[in-house]
């Protein structure tokens, strides 16, 4: 038997990016070979089509795994949600037509661990509901995510996809994490901008 022993190292909860694309997108013939839980290579797409990033509310997104038993074996639930603030009509429109396909699903955690969800028998299905509070100090915001069951949990992936008006990506962690006292201030994604307004001067470490 194996032993499970601690990680020695940071452990940051939540996630820094969530990814998505119709389940129809994936050339699953030319699905990546599994190594355990480990996918090896690239997991390709038709032509002209992309991931879609999910910008959620900081510190809002989170991913819920839960093995269950039934009679086609053991069954994992996937479950990822955030919150997603305001309500315009363009949003709104957006997550409206969205809960009408089926997905797979990338995210990112925040230890830099890319994982991805889905197959082709297995996929997503996007939800999601509107509250706009009761008073002006209410959060105006949606909950929104994707969810399905699964033969697997995720698995760990570490090659490239293509974001919708981003661009590449791949399985390493492009984030930056911004510590203060210590402390995690802010994880970083590639374009996002970090503004900093004190009287004080700050020493800030940065670790990529």
């Amino acid at each position: 038997m194996r032993n499970i022993l601690p990680i020695d190292s940071d452990n940051i909860g939540g996630l820094e990016a969530v990814f998505y694309t119709a389940s129809s997108n994936v050339v699953w013939d030319r699905f990546p070979e599994r190594d355990g839980l480990r996918l090896q290579g690239d997991i390709l797409l038709k032509p002209g089509t992309t991931w879609g990033m999910v910008t959620f509310t900081r510190d809002t997104p989170g991913f819920n795994m839960v093995p269950k038993r039934d009679r086609r074996g053991i069954i994992y639930t996937h479950d990822l949600k955030g919150s997603i603030p305001k309500d315009t009509p363009d949003l709104a429109e957006l997550l409206y037509e969205l809960q009408r396909g089926r997905y797979v699903v990338l995210h990112r955690d925040s230890n830099g661990y890319l994982k991805f969800s889905g197959s082709r028998d297995f996929t997503f299905r996007f939800e999601y509901k509107h509250d706009s509070g009761e008073n002006p100090t209410s959060r105006n915001s949606y909950t929104a995510g994707f969810k399905s069951e699964s033969l697997h949990p995720p698995f760990f992936y570490s090659g490239n996809f293509a974001v919708t008006d981003i661009g590449e990506g791949n399985g390493q962690s492009g984030s930056i994490r911004v510590m203060f006292n210590g402390e995690l201030v802010k994880i970083v994604q590639p374009g996002e901008t970090l503004n900093i307004e004190s009287e004080f001067s700050l020493e800030f470490k940065i670790l990529i």
